[in-house]
């Protein structure tokens, strides 16, 4: 071939359909990561916190026929959701009180375990999803295709959902199955049958917005050590300055620190979770997500388009 004929040229192969071609990516990308034995036992161990939600759908069904189950669940929602409001209704009329008790049973799944496995499972496979390519010129692999720099991310992004999914969304279905199978007739699906469509949601509101702050992260540095650092941290140090500002010490010093409304501001894990709190119609009385709601929307935005910018800038160069 003469040295004349080297160069760029138009693509020429076989394509896929426009919409779906971020598929390729997403597959190449779990198929890689999915060689880890440690992200298959890291699954494995993140469905185990269905079995207690699984045994309080349980307790809560027997405490339909028994009052000191009753009493035992009424407890719980007092001390451990701080909920007396929901143990007065499951002790005046419990199969009333059905749908508000499945929603708090599964927001806790959320809020709890599969937040933390989240930040643990982003935390090992988000940082190299990019940084890795960028140090490796991958990029300029997937680039010699039809591929555009936003088909690129979605397609990162995709692995990180799916992982998302099957150690949250799939978990969280399938607790709801059981507590179907669980219930004494058939009115049980009438009475929750919005419970997957929330879990849908509550997913897709973890999800969405944690992809696009790892990515970000990610598409900033070659080294994908500084990728984890950096999302670990802001995950630690947010919890830590919300637990620092609602500390009992803090709050009897007057109004100046006002908690519990714009504290939360600061701490991803509570922010999100008060927006699952509003998918799941599990918030407290008089709470108000709308704040929670518009950071993250900006956060998520912001994230984007400046990974968007950071991936572009390789190509120009």
């Amino acid at each position: 071939m003469p040295i004349i004929d080297l160069g760029y040229r138009r693509w020429a192969g076989a394509r896929s359909v426009r919409p779906l071609r971020w598929l390729a990516i997403s597959s190449t990308s779990l198929h890689l990561v999915w060689r880890a034995p440690w992200l298959r036992r890291l699954l494995m161990l993140a469905w185990l916190p269905s079995i207690p939600v699984g045994l309080s759908f349980f307790a809560y069904e027997q405490s339909l026929q028994n009052f000191e189950w009753r009493q035992l669940l009424a407890g719980v929602f007092t001390n451990m959701f701080n909920r007396p409001d929901i143990s007065a209704r499951i002790m005046a009329d419990p199969l009333e009180a059905r749908h508000d008790i499945w929603a708090m049973l599964l927001l806790a799944f959320f809020r709890y375990p599969q937040s933390l496995n989240m930040v643990v499972l982003f935390g090992m496979v988000a940082p190299r999803i990019i940084s890795y390519d960028l140090r490796s010129r991958a990029y300029l692999l997937y680039f010699s295709r039809p591929l555009s720099v936003t088909e690129y991310m979605l397609g990162k992004a995709m692995v990180l959902i799916v992982l998302l999914a099957m150690t949250c969304t799939v978990p969280a279905l399938g607790v709801y199955a059981i507590g179907l199978a669980l219930s004494p007739d058939t009115s049980t699906i009438l009475q929750t049958w919005d419970m997957p469509l929330r879990i849908v949601a509550a997913s897709a509101t973890l999800a969405i917005p944690t992809a696009a702050l790892a990515i970000l992260y990610s598409a900033f540095t070659t080294e994908s050590r500084y990728a984890a650092f950096a999302w670990f941290t802001t995950w630690a140090l947010g919890w830590v300055a919300y637990g620092t500002l609602t500390s009992s010490e803090l709050a009897a010093a007057g109004p100046a620190i006002l908690i519990d409304d714009r504290v939360r501001l600061v701490s991803p894990y509570h922010v999100l979770g008060e927006i699952q709190a509003a998918v799941f119609g599990a918030l407290p009385t008089g709470s108000d997500p709308l704040s929670a709601i518009l950071l993250v929307s900006v956060v998520t935005i912001a994230a984007v388009i400046v990974s968007h910018y950071r991936i572009a800038s390789q190509l120009r160069v």
